[in-house]
């Protein structure tokens, strides 16, 4: 959304080849940068969700993003981000990672954020932190309350020198290793996409032809073809209301004024992209109404 100051409105804002959005597990910094691990890649504009495996490494230096890898013995690390899940906790010094799992060197998982290694407390252990009601941490002592309501204590110090080295993160993960399963992925979206390329090509060619736009507006079909242009060009010079302009888009049966702004919004921008292609200026100006300023009138300018 764009707010317009000069008439005073949020506008929708439609942008082109927007990435997926990284929501990662947690995020950690050292002295040398930022690591994100795990999480899920996001993209709500096409309904896209995938696991991350590994994580990202923000450079200090060079402010810049590259992948990392996680080793840790005896684990699937695309098995385990699947069939279970990991809490994340950050203290002073440390990343503690849990995994409620019966998998070799998984658990009680200690990061040295410094050194990137990974170790495993072996004796037992709960999982009671994360469900807490509250959750205290000075330097690396971590204090919560159990399911009894007694306050406990984790000292990830001492936890961490009662535990097993059995992993490291890799930084500095260049693009020319070796191909691996993520790679392969990669190298086929590629293809797939030329392959949709072309064919949407074909499609706007057809579209063209028949001289007709659509887009799905809130899962709702919305047609925008010559005919409403047309209708629009008879009335030339005159200032529509918001419900004229509504009645011609054929969106006056949507009750919900939100959404039909959002509507109304989104089809003034596609009627004007496509007349500029035309005529190259817009067909449909705003322009605000003097007797109540928190409303506009629609000039057709053809």
């Amino acid at each position: 959304m764009k707010f317009d100051s000069l008439y005073g409105s949020w506008e929708l804002v439609r942008t082109e080849y927007q990435p997926d959005d990284y929501l990662p597990l947690g995020a950690f910094q050292n002295s040398k940068g930022i690591t994100a691990l795990f999480g899920n890649h996001y993209n709500p504009r096409n309904s896209v969700r995938n696991t991350e495996e590994m994580g990202y490494f923000l450079d200090w230096k060079t402010q810049e993003w590259s992948p990392i890898s996680i080793e840790i013995e005896g684990v699937d690390l695309a098995y385990l981000r699947k069939n279970y899940s990991t809490d994340f906790l950050e203290t002073e010094h440390f990343v503690f990672l849990a995994s409620n799992t019966e998998l070799k060197n998984l658990g009680w998982n200690i990061i040295d954020k410094e050194t990137g290694e990974i170790f495993v407390y072996p004796d037992t252990r709960n999982f009671e932190v994360f469900s807490s009601p509250y959750i205290e941490i000075f330097g690396d002592l971590v204090s919560y309350m159990d399911p009894k309501g007694k306050e406990m204590q984790i000292d990830l110090g001492q936890i961490h020198q009662a535990s097993l080295k059995v992993g490291q993160i890799n930084y500095g993960v260049s693009s020319s290793s070796p191909p691996n399963k993520n790679l392969i992925v990669y190298v086929f979206g590629v293809i797939g996409f030329f392959i949709v390329v072309l064919a949407g090509l074909g499609i706007k060619n057809f579209q063209r032809k028949k001289s007709k736009l659509t887009r799905t507006i809130e899962n709702e079909e919305v047609d925008i073809s010559s005919e409403v242009i047309s209708e629009l060009l008879t009335k030339e010079g005159e200032k529509l209301t918001t419900e004229s302009l509504d009645l011609i888009l054929k969106i006056d049966h949507t009750q919900n004024f939100d959404s039909r702004r959002i509507k109304r919004s989104r089809l003034i921008n596609e009627i004007n992209q496509e007349y500029k292609k035309m005529k190259n200026k817009e067909l449909i100006v705003r322009e605000r109404n003097p007797n109540d300023k928190r409303f506009f009138f629609y000039m057709i300018n053809s």
